[in-house]
Formats: C-alpha cells, structure tokens, sequence
C-alpha cells in the first residue's frame, strides 16, 4: 500500500466524534475559518478550510479530513470491519510528514482485519514489497486512472518509504529519502500480527 494519499482518514469513537459536531455548532460560522460537513447523517465528516477550492462538484472543499466514527465494546472496534482492539492500543507515535500522530499499535493486524471482511488489498500479499497507486482523486472526487500495482523497490528512488529490519523482538523502521539516506529511525516492539 503506497504510503500517500491526496486525503486523511481519521477514525474517533463516535462519542468523540459526536463532540466535535457540538464544537462546530457552538462557534458561530462567521468566527471560524473550518468547517466540518457531514453528508448524509451518517458516521462520517468532512473537515475542511473554508477558503480551500471545491473538491470536484461536491459540497465539500478540498484538501479535507475524512473523520469516521467508529462504535465499540469491550473487546472491538468496529467502522468497515470489526477489529480486535489489541491491534489498535496500546496506540504508537508515527511521524506523518512533520508531525508524529497517534496511530495503531499494528497496522498489519488492522489491514488484515479489514481484508478478511472485505477481501481487500487482495492482489497486495506482502506490504513491504507490492504497492498499489490510489486510483481515486479526492481532489476531483472521481475515478482518475487505472488500478496499477507495482513493486515498491521501483519506488525508492522517487518517493520515500518505510524500511523495517527486527530482530526477535524489536523492529527498526527508517523513513528512507532513497535507497542510502534515512531521514528518521523509530525503535518499536516487534509487531506481533505482521505475519497473519
């Protein structure tokens, strides 16, 4: 899975995501420069700068934060797919661009939970090796081209990407610029589900 995107997805129990829709409520339009449209009614918003340019025809402006609640009890989550919660916390710092976010403690057992359901990322058997292209534009909110898949290491050169060596326990993972220049180093404990 090809480590960029023209959106961001963001999952909030839908308590907190609830909350946030009583912020918005509560500031007037005219004091704000965001706002957050939510289509439909139902567990999804779209988070964005007024000022930012429509994305394709829709109602909604471009760059956006898709935001998805998702519902729980004591041992999943769930929102595409149930997902057992020991995939998701205790959660991890990752550097996304100049910030390091919260984000799943093993993002192999959250994919794999989402292809068991839904037969997703079928043609991508290993993560590390076979990358997709994201044939969806966010910015136009239509299908631009066709679905190609390629090997990553055709990649390195071009865009940077994750390189992960463990030993029993730990694993090192590296934001690599190129095949030699690291930019970053994250000391991890070894993810426990990368081989489901």
């Amino acid at each position: 899975i090809l480590p960029y995107d023209d959106d961001l997805d963001i999952l909030v129990s839908e308590y907190d995501r609830l909350q946030l829709l009583k912020i918005r409520d509560s500031i007037a339009d005219d004091q704000r420069s965001w706002t957050i449209f939510s289509p439909n009614n139902n567990s999804l918003d779209k988070f964005y700068f007024r000022e930012s340019k429509k994305a394709g025809s829709m109602k909604w402006n471009w760059p956006f934060i898709d935001l998805f609640g998702f519902q729980e009890n004591s041992t999943h989550i769930w929102f595409e797919a149930p997902v057992d919660k020991k995939y998701i916390f205790p959660l991890v710092l990752r550097p996304i661009a100049s910030q390091w976010l919260w984000s799943p403690r093993s993002i192999f057992g959250y994919y794999r939970s989402l292809q068991k359901r839904h037969n997703l990322y079928a043609v991508a058997p290993s993560f590390g090796q076979t990358c997709l292209q994201q044939r969806y534009s966010h910015r136009y909110e239509r299908t631009t081209q066709n679905f190609v898949v390629v090997n990553c290491s055709q990649l390195h050169n071009i865009y940077p990407y994750i390189r992960r060596t463990c030993n029993e326990t730990k694993c090192f993972e590296y934001l690599m610029i190129n095949e030699t220049t690291p930019m970053y180093s994250l000391n991890t404990d070894k993810d426990a589900y990368a081989h489901l």
